[in-house]
């Protein structure tokens, strides 16, 4: 249990890999009788965080990175699911996962042809400026439009937390990948208002991490008023905004998306990026994209 300690919100930040990194080689010495040569760490959302921590902040440990689809700011992360828990908590507001696929096929056919390739697939989600009201429910309420205030909640989901503070540094979901297996309906939407895992995990980020209280409720959670306290507390928990540093010389790393994560880069697709660690510590490359289907 985290609650009433806040040293294990640092293991969780980042000591407790490092401790199992020293742990496990020290393991392996004693057993194969010499110390490992290559050392690798690959893992995803949550190890993905860990591998960039690991990056950051113990570079020696490991020789190759695979970070698969970062959670690399964990306190924007818990702003933006709960951000879009408080929207789906709402009954009336709540959009039901049996119109996912009414709003995807809208977003397709409203900003599919921006690239002149009619592919069913957004070249670029960030430009596509759908109206969720374009579906709005002109008589009786069906799965394939939506009431005003399913429509407002929608536009808020693409906004992000960032709309409300006048902010645009946390994004909220992209249109055009609003289907498909572990997804919209499992982490946004989820099976009835208030059971999605974005609303599971921020519940339980808020009451054990962020807020150490386990009556905590996260309609009351305000923005403005409390994002502050919640970056001061989980300060360790996210990547450091300046460079990477390092000692050693030799490795790679690689970070390749999608996950139930707050901002998915292009729909339907993945993403890469390439680092790689020089005597002066851990640097990203330029982004590859290789988007295809999933």
């Amino acid at each position: 249990m985290i609650l009433g300690h806040p040293e294990k919100i640092v293991d969780f930040g980042h000591r407790a890999i490092h401790e199992m990194t020293l742990k496990a080689k020290a393991v392996v010495e004693v057993h194969y009788g010499e110390v490992p040569r290559r050392s690798y760490f690959a893992s995803c959302s949550n190890g993905g965080r860990q591998a960039l921590m690991e990056a950051q902040r113990y570079p020696a440990d490991y020789d190759g990175l695979v970070a698969g689809a970062p959670a690399a700011s964990w306190t924007g992360l818990f702003a933006g699911f709960l951000w879009n828990a408080q929207l789906m908590a709402d009954p009336a507001a709540y959009v039901p996962a049996a119109k996912l696929p009414a709003i995807e096929r809208a977003v397709i056919a409203a900003c599919d042809r921006a690239d002149l390739v009619p592919d069913g697939v957004l070249a670029s989600p960030r430009t596509c400026r759908f109206d969720p009201r374009s579906i709005a429910c002109k008589g009786a309420v069906s799965s394939d439009c939506l009431t005003p205030p399913q429509a407002d909640a929608l536009a808020k989901v693409y906004a992000g937390p960032g709309a409300r503070a006048g902010r645009g540094v946390l994004r909220g979901f992209p249109p055009g990948a609003e289907t498909g297996p572990g997804g919209w309906g499992l982490w946004i939407t989820g099976e009835a208002p208030g059971r999605s895992l974005q609303t599971v995990f921020a519940s339980q980020i808020g009451a054990s991490m962020a807020f150490d209280r386990p009556d905590w409720d996260l309609r009351t959670y305000e923005y403005q008023r409390d994002q502050p306290v919640v970056e001061a507390r989980l300060a360790r928990t996210s990547m450091r905004r300046a460079r990477t540093s390092g000692r050693s010389a030799r490795g790679a790393a690689s970070s390749s998306c999608s996950t139930g994560g707050t901002t998915p880069r292009c729909p339907r697709r993945r993403r890469s990026t390439t680092w790689r660690r020089s005597g002066r510590g851990w640097a990203a490359r330029s982004p590859i994209r290789s988007c295809a289907s999933t």
